[in-house]
């Protein structure tokens, strides 16, 4: 055998694991809970949704939007519009939702939360 695998073979058994912890080891602490989200928000990025789908779609009538939850992940809505709408909403590869949820983004990042669009 080389003298040079003596050597390595030392060198890992002084060294232990190699510094890999396989799930061993303090848990990573905790951020804070998120706070709760005021009630003025949630309206906001309600009326912003409806604004922007309403001005998008010709059955205006038939546009939706339902607060679902608010939880860890932030806020979520349910945009639900007319089926035959339903092609101007999402855009050509769903570049007109991206681009929704992307006002979204910028608007919950202001009022300190985050937004989901779920579009049904």
């Amino acid at each position: 055998m080389p003298p040079y695998r003596d050597r390595d073979r030392d060198r890992d058994r002084d060294r232990g694991s190699g510094g890999r912890s396989f799930g061993r080891g303090p848990r990573p602490q905790r951020g804070p809970r998120p706070a709760p989200v005021p009630v003025e928000a949630i309206e906001e990025t309600r009326t912003l949704i409806q604004f922007l789908a309403q001005s998008l779609v010709d059955d205006t009538e038939r546009v939706r939007v339902r607060h679902v939850s608010q939880g860890a992940s932030g806020l979520v809505y349910e945009l639900s519009v007319a089926p035959d709408d339903m092609g101007r909403i999402i855009g050509k590869q769903g570049r007109v939702a991206n681009a929704i949820r992307a006002l979204l983004k910028a608007t919950a990042t202001r009022l300190g939360t985050r937004v989901n669009l779920e579009i049904v």
